[in-house]
Parts: structure tokens; sequence; C-alpha cells
């Protein structure tokens, strides 16, 4: 009887799972998933339909196999449930609950959180009455202890074909342990010159083994390695600059650059990947922006799961279904807190194209669908026809030094002109400043173990050092705001290179020669133009050929 009832619950619960996941693809089809909840959206949505298919499939199995082989099925069940919930459920929610959430977050994230919770509870139980109505007979006792066994077998068997069958939709190493999820090209139709190598960065296809007599320097850092905007990326400008100072010296500059990556990626990008390359040099960028490490209380803990190249108990023995698992959950920081609409890229391409009175109604019907759900769109209407002059004369095409139109610095914009005016702290943020600091000094100290140079670059934020790019957000609603960021943006990035230096390890701030030439930066997008990565490319060339700064630069001089 008590049996009886608890399949009846296992049914209820998976239906009430897959009731759940519907519900959340309509919610998404009728536009209700906006910026972090479109992410969590997706995240819910695929646990509970994972979690109502196995429970269907589970019961399903019991009425097609004797009793005594059920306790190991749901014992099998119950472990992977509670390992999805502590290693992956459990600090996404501590971490989403860090930034505060929404009614419609929270739902869906505690949603999902009890979900697989009731699931694991239930499957427990179910094991424990079909395991001890199993134990009152020797032959019952046996088959159980048979169960474990098969079940143990059958794991190991499966998870060594499912990796296996992974080799032929995930990339192969060093792709898979670089970029988290596959570069599509056709979703950047502004991108000129240089393309995506079969790595999935920017640049030629490089060889694992270095030519002979080739001086090889890794490139490490984010989005500024990867100059979507530019027509080379950086590493590939610093190379021509190298080759064009001694056209007899044989340079090759390799990028590893991976948008939306930070230190802490850094690190082990350069362990997994970099040292199989056998560099001469190691050039690392830090942007005072974003790169900053923020703590989370479970960053400290193993995960189940983690993007590659980040430790976890399933990236150290299944690569390939890690990889799957974090692009299919959309698991990685480039696609968290992001809705990416389909087809957005044609979408704003479109709207690029009309004059401003026509296109800005457009626009902000976009960004309300699948950005501001949560506000009218009149409000958002209003903000985009006062910051719209300012925009659109901005907007082009790169190679016409114009901007294409894209919705992340739309939404940025919009999220500033919508924000309460406030002019906030302007101070380093040490926390995160030290965090940082001490990820660099393992880099430092394990480059120096090898024998490896390395030498460490700080990018300045635009409106820290262009003055076009501080004129433009002074004309944009709440200036207050923005400067306030831009201020703290900006005493992180000096806290970051005194802390650095007062550790002995010293690293050149790009500031001193970017700093007052106007037209280094896009203002919407926040990264280098043509000329500002020159002036960069210019700097880090002359470091890598040999210090020409002073100690006072930061230029580590020779050993």
């Amino acid at each position: 009887m008590a049996l009886s009832r608890l399949k009846t619950l296992l049914r209820l619960l998976a239906t009430g799972a897959l009731g759940f996941a519907v519900l959340l693809a309509v919610a998404d089809k009728i536009g209700l998933g906006s910026g972090r909840f479109g992410y969590l959206q997706v995240v819910g949505l695929r646990t509970a339909l994972v979690t109502g298919l196995l429970l269907l499939f589970s019961l399903w199995r019991t009425d097609r196999r004797p009793p005594e082989r059920n306790p190991s099925m749901a014992l099998g069940l119950t472990a992977g449930g509670f390992l999805a919930w502590a290693f992956w459920l459990r600090p996404l929610l501590l971490q989403q609950t860090l930034i505060g959430l929404s009614d419609r977050q929270t739902i869906v994230l505690w949603g999902a959180n009890g979900l697989v919770l009731a699931a694991t509870g239930l499957l427990l139980a179910w094991s424990f009455l079909e395991g001890r109505a199993a134990w009152k007979t020797a032959a019952g006792r046996r088959a159980w202890q048979l169960g474990q066994l098969r079940l143990l077998f059958q794991l190991f068997l499966g998870v060594i074909l499912l990796e296996t069958a992974l080799s032929a939709v995930v990339p192969p190493w060093p792709a898979r342990a670089l970029r988290p999820i596959p570069i599509k090209t056709d979703a950047i139709p502004y991108l000129i010159g240089v393309g995506y190598n079969r790595w999935g960065t920017r640049g030629p296809d490089w060889t694992i083994q270095k030519p002979p007599g080739t001086a090889r320097v890794l490139f490490v850092g984010d989005s500024f390695l990867e100059g979507i905007l530019c027509r080379a990326p950086l590493p590939v400008t610093v190379e021509q600059r190298l080759l064009q100072a001694d056209p007899a010296a044989h340079w090759e500059c390799v990028n590893l650059g991976i948008a939306a990556t930070s230190p802490k990626h850094y690190l082990r990008r350069i362990e997994q990947v970099g040292l199989r390359l056998h560099p001469d040099q190691v050039a690392i960028f830090i942007y005072a922006g974003n790169d900053l490490i923020r703590i989370q209380p479970a960053e400290s803990r193993l995960f189940l799961i983690k993007e590659l190249p980040l430790p976890s108990l399933l990236g150290r023995l299944l690569p390939r279904s890690t990889w799957a698992l974090i692009h299919l959950f959309r698991l990685s920081e480039f696609e968290r807190d992001r809705p990416f609409p389909s087809k957005e890229t044609a979408r704003l391409q479109a709207i690029q194209a009309l004059p401003e009175a026509g296109g800005i109604p457009q626009l902000a019907e976009h960004m309300h669908r699948h950005y501001f759900s949560d506000l009218p769109q009149e409000t958002i209407s209003d903000s985009l026809r006062e910051i719209g002059p300012v925009i659109w004369a901005r907007l082009g095409n790169p190679s016409e030094e114009k901007e294409p139109l894209r919705a992340s610095p739309i939404r940025s914009i919009l999220g500033g002109a919508l924000a309460e005016s406030s002019d906030g702290p302007t101070g380093p943020e040490m926390d995160q400043v030290l965090a940082t600091a001490d990820t660099l000094a393992q880099i430092d100290a394990f480059l120096r173990s090898k024998g490896i140079p390395v030498h460490f670059f700080l990018i300045p934020a635009a409106a820290n050092v262009d003055p076009e790019c501080a004129l433009f957000y002074e004309r944009l609603p709440n200036p207050g705001n923005r400067r306030a960021v831009h201020a703290r943006f900006n005493a992180n990035r000096r806290a970051l290179g005194a802390e650095l230096r007062r550790r002995g390890i010293p690293v050149l701030d790009l500031a001193g020669r970017l700093n007052g030439i106007p037209g280094t930066y896009w203002p919407l997008d926040g990264h280098w133009t043509e000329k500002g990565q020159q002036i960069a490319a210019e700097a880090v060339a002359e470091a890598l050929a040999g210090p020409r700064f002073s100690e006072e630069d930061g230029v580590r001089p020779p050993e």
C-alpha cells in the first residue's frame, strides 16, 4: 500500500515537473523571459523537463523488470538527484540570491531546487521500501546485491559510450578547453578581417607543436583580445609590429583570448592548454571594468560541473560530457544572464537600417520583449527617444569607423538611464582587487617555476582615458551613475597595479599610452577602435621585444 501511494506521488511529481516546463516554455514564447530571468528560465525549464522524463521512464521500467532490481535503479537516480542539487542548483541559488531576485526569478529557481529535492526524497523512499521487501529472503538479498553491481556496470558502460559518442559533436581539444560554447560567425555579420580558427579563437590556425626557431608568445585575456570590431585581434597586430621591427626574427603570437572570462579562467587555461603549446613568453591582459574576481560563497567548494577549463568533478572525468552539458544548460559565464533571442542580430541590423524616428519604436519593442519585460514599453520608448540622437549618430559599420547596433551596450545604457540617480561609491573594491591579485600572483609563480617570462598588462576603461567617450557618457541620462562607475573602474585598476607591484610583480598600465587620446575606444561598445588597438599593440610589442620602459612604468627588467 505504501509503495503504491509512493508511486502515485512520483507520477504526480513527474506530471507537475513537465507542466512546469511547459509553463516556462510558454512564458518564453510570449516574451516573459528577460535578462537574468531568461537565463534562470532556461535552467528551470530543462531541469523540470529532465526530472519529469526521468521519473516517468523509471516508473515505466518498474513494470517491465523483476521487483528486486528496482531498488538499485531508484538508488542510482537518488544519488544523481542529490549530486545535481548539491553541486549545481544549490550553489546557483546561493550566487543568484546575493545579487537579488525578482518574484519570477525566485519562483523559477526555488521551483527547480524544490523539484530536484522532492524527486530525490521520493526516490530514496522508493529505494528503501523496495529494498526492505527484497531483503526479507536470501534470494532477495542476493538479487539486491547483484542489482547494485549491475547498476555500477551499466553506469560505467553508459558513461564510456556517451563520452565516445560525443566525440562526433563536441569540439576536440584544445577548442573544448578554451571556449565553452561553439562560435557562430554568422551571428557576427559585422566581423571584418581575421576570422576564427579551429580552436575557437580569433587568429590563424596554429599548431600544438611550436615551429623550430620560433619565439612563441601566448596572449591570455578576454574580449579585448578577440577584438571583433577591429580588422585583426591584438595578438595578430602585435605580431605584425614585431616582424616589422625585425624582419629576420620569427615571432608567433598565439591568441588565447576568450570573451566573458576572468583571471580565474586564465590560470586554468594556461595550466591545461598554454603549457602544451611550449611558449617562450606569456602576456596576461586584465580589463579594469569586469575582470576582477567576485567572491562567491560556493566558489571554494568543488563543483559537480563547471565550464572548462575551470575544475569540477565531471570536468576531470568526462570532459566531452561536461562541455555538452554546459552548453545544453547554458551554464557558462558567457551565456549566463543573457537571453540570446533567436535571429537577434538580423533583427537589430534591420532596425539599424531605419531612420531614428522609425528605429526607436522597434528597438524599444525588442528591448522590452527580451530584456526589460518588467517595465512598460512606453517607459523604454521614452528613454530611447531621449538618448536616441546620441546613439543613432554612432551607428554604422566598423569598416566606416561606425558601430553596429548590438543589444548588450543598449541594455547597459538603458539600465543606467532607468536607474535612480545616485553618485555611488567611487573607491576601489579591495576584496575583489585582492582576490584578483592573489590569482595573478599564482599565475606569475606558476610560469616562473617553469622558466617562462610573464608580462601583465592593465587595460583601462574607455571613459578613464578617451575624452570622446567621457563626453559621450556625460550626454546620457543619469551621468552621475556612470561617473561613479567609471571612477570605481579607475580606482580598481590603480589599486590592482599598486598591489601587484607591492608583491614584486611589475605590470604595465596601458592607460599611460592611451590617456587623453580621442577615438581610441568605441563609446557604445567600450572596446578598442583600430586606433586604440594600434597604440596598445605598440606598447605590448616593445615590452615583448625588450624592456624599453622605466621600472616606474612597470615592465619587468630582463633576467
